[in-house]
């Protein structure tokens, strides 16, 4: 069966979620590619990550110790439960954001806005003619996600939800 440490983590307790998915939250450690904390900022400013050196108030990539991505999408890929993932102010064209693990009731992943910041704007690629959803949950699996403090535009749903099953 599956654990902790078979989904990637250092060690911790593995628990199904009421959607018979996993519930990572007591897993302790991170996914491969997740940082070792729980707060992580996308910041579409910087050239390229920012893995342990960011800077929350220059919005660089010197003399902090926070995690920053300059992409949600990349980010979408590793959280996990009890993750909050800030995105600074700006316009990020960014669409088909699909995360790959769940939140749980206790702790979901929270995706918002910068506390004090404009919000940031999420928009579809030019050129999609509204063809494009930005967020997509397409998995009966991946649940419990807060999203809070941004504006979606340009696409043909801003979040869309998808039920899938197997025939």
């Amino acid at each position: 069966g599956a654990s902790c440490s078979s989904l990637g983590f250092d060690s911790g307790t593995l628990r199904c979620s009421s959607a018979c998915g996993y519930d990572t939250s007591s897993c302790i450690g991170g996914p491969v590619g997740h940082p070792p904390v729980h707060v992580i900022y996308i910041d579409n400013q910087l050239a390229s990550d920012c893995l342990g050196q960011y800077n929350v108030n220059t919005r660089s990539c010197s003399g902090g110790n926070q995690w920053a991505y300059n992409t949600v999408l990349e980010v979408a890929n590793f959280a996990v439960a009890g993750d909050t993932i800030y995105i600074r102010s700006g316009v990020y064209t960014e669409f088909l954001i699909k995360f790959t693990n769940s939140g749980s009731a206790e702790a979901p992943i929270t995706v918002s806005g910068m506390p004090g910041e404009a919000r940031p704007i999420l928009q579809a690629v030019s050129g999609t003619a509204r063809g494009a959803n930005i967020f997509e949950f397409s998995n009966a699996r991946t649940n419990n996600y807060i999203l809070k403090d941004m504006v979606l535009r340009n696409a043909r749903t801003g979040v869309a939800f998808w039920f899938l099953t197997d025939f």
